[in-house]
């Protein structure tokens, strides 16, 4: 299935990325969703991570459409019972493979982040999707932890919608064409 995206950027980045049709990897503990490029189906919600990443860069706005076409099921939505149920069935049996070769406190240092990278490995999955709540400091405690696939996470979230569903595109293969969308000061 072919799918619209769009993915908030600064233009020097966006440029590059339109230029050589090509995105590179975000990786890091911070991408909730692990390595990949991060879209939204919501040209809004792109525009206000590029706001953001302008007004940090001194740059210009720019959002691209990036259309991708992804096998149904090589999508793993992580908004859905299903998707959930594979997720933690999947880390219930990491952690117990884990501790079975002695390996010792496994979630002191896991990340759902990790796992969504490990998962890729065992899967064809190719793309995953979840939905991230805006959640005031004040109120952090009152999400119930699984909520957030178990991870608790002191970042700053509100440079983000209320709601928003973020997509993680494992497979740069995918990109069928990348487009200027909207470029803003």
């Amino acid at each position: 299935m072919e799918i619209t995206f769009y993915h908030g950027t600064i233009e020097e980045y966006g440029r590059k990325i339109y230029e050589g049709e090509s995105f590179q990897f975000s990786d890091g503990e911070e991408h909730l969703l692990g390595k990949g490029v991060y879209l939204y189906d919501d040209p809004k919600h792109a525009a206000v991570w590029a706001k953001m990443k302008a007004k940090y860069n001194s740059g210009k706005a720019m959002i691209l459409k990036v259309m991708v076409d992804v096998n149904e099921d090589d999508y793993l939505d992580l908004d859905s019972r299903d998707g959930q149920d594979f997720f933690f069935q999947q880390r219930d049996i990491f952690f117990a493979y884990t501790m079975d070769k002695g390996v010792q406190n496994i979630k002191n240092y896991y990340t759902d982040s990790q796992f969504c990278d490990f998962l890729v490995q065992i899967t064809s999955d190719t793309m995953f999707s979840k939905t991230f709540v805006y959640i005031h400091p004040r109120d952090r405690n009152k999400i119930p932890v699984r909520h957030t696939n178990q991870k608790q996470t002191d970042r700053n979230i509100t440079r983000h919608f209320r709601t928003e569903k973020q997509y993680c595109l494992k497979d740069l293969d995918l990109i069928t064409d990348i487009d200027i969308y909207e470029l803003s000061n």
